[in-house]
This record gives structure tokens, C-alpha cells and sequence, in this order.
């Protein structure tokens, strides 16, 4: 219905209109239509930056050893 706060994530802004006040962003944004948004900088930088994008496969092994250490 639009009247709880919900966090979208890393959103890319993909233009800004002052003449029309529009703001162009990429992906879904929550809400009513017509209603207000607030924008905030990411608190975390996106997953691909952080080590999530899964361009590099896991050696199994190495993964083992490494949870063997952690517990």
C-alpha cells in the first residue's frame, strides 16, 4: 500500500531533469505513485564490489581449509 518505509538498495541514478524535477533511476523504487522518496548514499558499496559478483570460482579446497580454521 505504500505506507511502510522500505530500503531499496544500491539503485543506480541514471539522470536528473531540473527543468521537470525528475529523477531517473534504474530498477524498482517502493512506494505509491505520487508519492515522496528519500535518497541516501549506500551505507555498503554494491554486492560486485564487495566480493559477490562470482567472477571468480571458489576452490572447494581452499574453502574447507578456511572454515577449518574459522571453527
Amino acid at each position: 500500500m505504500g505506507d511502510a518505509r522500505i530500503t531499496t538498495r544500491n539503485l543506480r541514478i541514471l539522470g536528473v531533469d531540473k527543468e521537470e524535477n525528475l529523477l531517473v533511476v534504474e530498477g524498482s523504487v517502493p512506494g505509491a505513485n505520487g508519492g515522496y522518496i528519500m535518497i541516501n548514499k549506500a551505507k555498503k558499496p554494491p554486492r560486485e564490489r564487495r566480493g559477490f559478483a562470482g567472477s571468480a570460482t571458489v576452490d572447494p579446497l581452499k574453502a574447507a581449509k578456511r572454515a577449518s580454521k574459522k571453527g
